[in-house]
């Protein structure tokens, strides 16, 4: 091992530290795919039978802060109370990954992070050279896309609740303001008592 990491001619520190997190990251990327896989033989040795019948093995690939993880998991064919089949997977409804598409949380959250100070070319870039993997400007600007449109379902359903009577607030305000692109808009003109869009 010493050999891979050390050049003939020496090596400096920086490419040391270069070549040590590339290393630690290869072991953390077969670590996980081996501990998800075994998770989920495990879950397969105790599901209910009856409930679950196993279709095979699927193989995918997430993007981690450590790399791309490649693995395989059982998909089953489950069967509801009132003779209801669909397919899912025991290991994602186990872990809850909220995977953005084949991107883990904390992979999407660092995007996230790294686009409110740069922009989509930039943090595509020092995120693929700080997680050891490869991301595109485009795919950065998916995975920002996704996560906003995540956002609009669950604001859309929590109004949905509140008209409902299901959601209370804590607060009341005489006056509310949203801001647009640096401006305040208010969003209720005088004596109107319903809100307006105002983008």
């Amino acid at each position: 091992m010493m050999k891979s990491i050390i050049a003939e001619n020496g090596v400096t520190f920086k490419e040391l530290e270069k070549n040590i997190y590339s290393w630690i990251c290869q072991i953390g990327r077969q670590f996980t795919s081996e501990f998800l896989e075994r998770y989920d033989r495990m879950l397969m040795e105790g599901r209910d039978r009856k409930k679950y019948r196993h279709k095979g093995l699927r193989q995918t690939t997430v993007k981690t802060v450590y790399g791309e993880v490649t693995y395989h998991r059982a998909v089953y064919e489950a069967t509801e109370e009132d003779g209801f089949k669909h397919y899912i997977y025991l290991l994602d409804e186990t872990l809850q990954p909220g995977n953005v598409g084949l991107i883990s949380t904390n992979m999407a959250e660092l995007l996230v992070k790294g686009i409110t100070q740069m922009s989509y070319r930039e943090c595509a870039a020092k995120v693929s050279e700080m997680t050891g993997q490869t991301i595109s400007a485009m795919g950065v600007w998916n995975v920002i896309q996704a996560l906003g449109e995540k956002v609009c379902e669950e604001e859309a359903e929590l109004v949905e609740e509140h008209k409902k009577g299901h959601i209370q607030g804590k607060k009341e305000v005489p006056v509310l303001f949203e801001e647009a692109d640096g401006v305040y808009v208010r969003l209720q003109g005088k004596g109107r008592s319903q809100s307006r869009d105002c983008l």
